[in-house]
């Protein structure tokens, strides 16, 4: 005889999306359980109020300030996650084990830790455009969305207010339109060098298309919001906001454990459990395809446990997800397989760094490492072509390009500078920097893949990351035409010699790997994230994503998020 599951939901994952998902379902009475890899809340689940003096005496302590510089765990046995500064210990592929392979190497990583990478996010809140969920259709690129922008424009709305953002309502209607809602704080105020830059560049054009510099969108206050403080301007965005004005997954991880410190809480609300130190390793699959069973290993321990509930959500990445998914029933070929792209179309935003000396002081430094960009070159009919690029403005000089202001004190010591002339030359130079990011839009590649190494995981027993990754002839083009506009726009502000990064950089976006679609023979999940395979398996996140934008992703994560939950409390209250 059968017995009732515990848990209505079990959800792999307490970071961005599993946390969201979790409040959200909780707050319909439906029972959760969250798994999470990592092994420390960071807060007090009675209280909420936070303890993160411990990552940030980690960050001060650390001596690169990569993104997950403050996100290693103690007592574990590695390899635990990526890091930007030695991938090869958790991925593999001949990228990464042949020093002399010429392949490109995946380089962005994710923190596997309780809050997820939105610990380390920058914050930019950016929707996608309308075009992107039809790009098959209108420029014959990659593949059309299960849905449009119009089923995810209220979604937008509500994720902007779930995770608080600051927008500039004037200039959000350029590409994406609002129908009126203003964002829900004003915008992050501009930096000086920002406003320069838009004096300087009015009436700019760029292939026709009109060069605009507009404040970001970003989760991050402007003004104190759910009880959070504004932005202090302390330029460590990455690897770690030191007093949580930037949002991160535990605001509404601290709803989902504890109910009565949710703005929203009402009568039949109830706490997800959580289980801490867990190493998702496979699921289980019954002879009608659907999933009874999701096994973990505590890590460290050898023995593997099972959690059994009615739904199952995998929200631990676009590379864990078919690690997983693979691994499970790994001698039939794994989970989710009629279309066999499960692991394929990887994708991150390639990023071209264009940098120089404008002719006039810029004075960055200054406020959070970026709040401007130029959205207006995002969309055009030349995506039938090239990719489309996104423009990041820094304000932290050419740190990203040359270790500013440190690469500057060398080079003008080792010219024999010192004393009133060295500080006189060093204010001057790094006064006048100026570096812009382009994110390139890549169309997705079945054969850039994450597949299963024959490397197991210390601890876990999982196989490792392989992971082959290709970067298109698309991707390139438009790399090709971010250099030729930076050159221009830079050489606007009076830069004589402009210089570009020649290696392409990770963003930090993992996209790609689990499509979704209409078709189970082209794609791996329905616009909701239900697997076509199995009718209680959701997979979530970017790793659903058949196009990308030159946007980053994280917004368009979260309206998913919320529509999916949405759908999932409709579906229990049917039943």
């Amino acid at each position: 005889m059968s017995t009732r599951p515990k848990y209505d939901v079990v959800i792999a994952g307490a970071g961005f999306v599993g946390s969201i998902l979790a409040n959200k379902l909780g707050q319909a009475g439906i029972k959760v359980l969250l798994l999470d890899y990592g092994d420390t809340l960071y807060f007090d689940p009675k209280t909420g109020a936070d303890q993160r003096q411990p990552l940030i005496d980690r960050v001060f302590a650390s001596t690169s300030h990569i993104p997950n510089a403050a996100y290693w765990n103690e007592g574990y046995p590695g390899p635990q996650m990526p890091y930007e500064d030695n991938l090869r210990p958790y991925y593999r592929g001949p990228a990464y084990e042949d020093p002399n392979s010429k392949l490109p190497k995946f380089q962005s990583t994710y923190a596997k830790v309780i809050g997820g990478t939105t610990w380390h996010w920058l914050g930019t809140s950016l929707r996608y455009v309308p075009s992107t969920f039809r790009e098959r259709t209108l420029y014959g690129r990659g593949a059309d969305w299960p849905l449009t922008y119009q089923d995810l424009e209220s979604w937008y709305w509500e994720a902007e207010k779930e995770i608080g953002v600051s927008g500039d309502d004037a200039s959000a209607n350029l590409l994406t339109p609002r129908y009126g809602r203003p964002y829900p704080m004003p915008p992050i105020v501009q930096s000086y060098s920002d406003k320069r830059m838009a004096e300087r560049l009015a009436g700019m054009t760029f292939e026709g298309m009109p060069v605009r510099v507009d404040p970001t969108p970003q989760a991050r206050n402007s003004v104190p919001y759910q009880d959070r403080p504004p932005c202090a301007g302390s330029v460590n965005c990455i690897p770690l906001c030191p007093i949580q004005a930037k949002y991160d997954a535990t605001v509404h991880l601290k709803r989902a454990l504890n109910p009565a410190l949710d703005p929203a809480n009402r009568e039949g609300s109830v706490p997800a459990e959580l289980i801490k130190r867990a190493a998702i390793t496979k699921l289980e699959v019954d002879g009608s395809g659907k999933v009874t069973k999701l096994w973990y290993r505590r890590v460290g321990d050898a023995k593997d446990v099972a959690v059994e509930g009615k739904e199952f959500v995998l929200a631990i990445h676009a590379i864990e997800i078919p690690r997983i998914l693979l691994n499970s029933q790994r001698e039939s070929g794994g989970l989710a397989k009629t279309s066999g792209l499960v692991g394929c179309h990887l994708m991150d935003h390639n990023i071209v760094i264009a940098y120089g000396l404008a002719d006039e002081p810029l004075y960055p430094f200054r406020g959070p490492l970026s709040t401007s960009g130029i959205e207006s070159l995002r969309d055009g009919w030349f995506r039938r072509d090239r990719g489309a690029f996104r423009v990041e403005i820094e304000n932290i000089g050419t740190q990203w390009a040359e270790n500013s202001p440190f690469g500057q004190l060398n080079a003008l010591l080792a010219k024999g500078l010192y004393g009133k002339s060295l500080e006189r030359q060093l204010a001057w130079d790094v006064g006048r920097q100026v570096q812009i990011d382009g994110l390139i839009e890549p169309e997705g590649q079945k054969d850039s893949t994450v597949t299963l190494s024959d490397d197991l995981e210390p601890g876990t027993g999982v196989p490792l990351p392989k992971i082959s990754y290709k970067i298109d002839d698309y991707t390139l083009a438009g790399r090709v035409a971010f250099e030729k506009f930076s050159t221009q726009m830079l050489r606007a502000l009076g830069c004589d010699d402009v210089q570009i990064v020649a290696d392409l950089k990770g963003a930090g976006h993992l996209m790609g790997t689990c499509r979704m679609g209409t078709n189970p023979r082209l794609s791996v999940t329905d616009g909701f994230g239900r697997t076509h395979d199995h009718p209680n398996l959701w997979l979530t996140g970017s790793a659903l994503f058949p196009t990308v934008d030159a946007a980053n992703p994280t917004l368009t994560i979260a309206a998913m998020t919320l529509r999916t939950a949405d759908h999932l409390v409709r579906q229990f209250q049917h039943h």
